[in-house]
């Protein structure tokens, strides 16, 4: 049997007896390549594939004379490890607390030892009392919010958690009324939001306005703070979203309007009006939208008429 070889040396050719065996041919290999026999891999075909033969198999049963015979190096099998030796480690050996305890403390002097270093130690001198002129001890610094109620409760500030998402307290009702005409909620909704995340805010505002127009919120008051605390509850898209706002009350809400009437123009005296309706309260101030549903039973825009119709004797 003729067999033509191809290996990384080149193309060579193999003569070998027809009852010759992989194992004569692996020895005959190993001779003329200088390749060991457990490093060679036999393939045949296109593309080459690997021989599925024993050593003792016949090679008339795999492969005929004239065949092309690939043969490869394949890496050398890692030595074997020897049997029962392990990882070297290193022991630690601990310790039990009582017995640690008991070798690093000295031992107890006698009771004799004990009055005589007593009667030989001087008094102790009573504990200074602090002088006048020491100074104050410091106080640790808080960040006081100034103005609560001009402020927005964050659209996001059911995932917030600090003093970011805190509302924030206002000193008067004028102050309000200016930070709800031209504050920071005002400017922010004519920028797209205050959050830098338009979508978040916009559709926080499109959830206000739709839980208010199909009265489909839990509003509950909290009068464990000076003025109340409002806490709104109602439904986004996939979650539940709670808001807290302080509360006005109806004499701060009537005053709110006569503070925005009074920025408007003399010509118009309604020219306030489009900044009271839903969807201006709901982007411009939570604290305000919330106060009149509570105020009103939900009905915003009935209780802006009603109040605007308390201020008409006053012109």
């Amino acid at each position: 049997m003729e067999l033509r070889v191809q290996s990384p040396s080149g193309l060579t050719h193999l003569t070998l007896p027809e009852s010759a065996t992989f194992a004569h041919l692996k020895a005959a290999l190993t001779a003329q390549l200088s390749i060991p026999a457990s490093e060679q891999e036999l393939c045949t075909g296109f593309p080459p594939r690997p021989i599925p033969a024993s050593d003792a198999e016949p090679l008339a049963l795999s492969l005929q004379s004239g065949t092309r015979l690939l043969v490869r190096r394949t890496a050398a099998p890692p030595p074997p490890r020897p049997a029962g030796r392990r990882k070297p480690t290193n022991v630690r050996r601990l310790t039990p607390p009582a017995a640690a305890a008991s070798s690093s403390d000295p031992p107890s002097p006698s009771p004799a030892a004990a009055a005589a270093a007593a009667s030989s130690e001087p008094p102790s001198p009573p504990p200074a009392a602090a002088s006048s002129s020491d100074p104050p001890p410091a106080k640790k610094s808080r960040r006081v919010a100034a103005d609560e109620r001009s402020g927005e409760a964050d659209p996001l500030a059911h995932t917030l958690r600090g003093k970011a998402a805190a509302p924030r307290r206002a000193s008067s009702v004028e102050s309000l009324a200016r930070a709800y005409a031209l504050g920071e909620g005002a400017l922010g909704a004519s920028r797209g939001g205050r959050t830098c995340d338009f979508l978040s805010e916009h559709g926080m505002i499109e959830h206000r306005v739709s839980a208010v127009a199909a009265r489909q919120y839990v509003l509950q008051l909290d009068e464990a703070r000076a003025g109340g605390t409002l806490h709104a509850e109602f439904k986004a898209v996939r979650r539940v979203v709670r808001e807290s706002v302080p509360r006005l009350r109806r004499d701060e809400l009537h005053a709110l309007l006569a503070c925005l009437r009074a920025r408007g123009s003399s010509r118009r005296g309604n020219s306030f009006a489009h900044l009271l309706s839903l969807r201006e309260m709901a982007s411009r101030s939570a604290a305000v939208l919330w106060s009149f549903v509570h105020e009103f039973g939900g009905d915003v825009e009935g209780g802006v008429a009603t109040l605007m119709s308390e201020m008409e004797p006053a012109t």
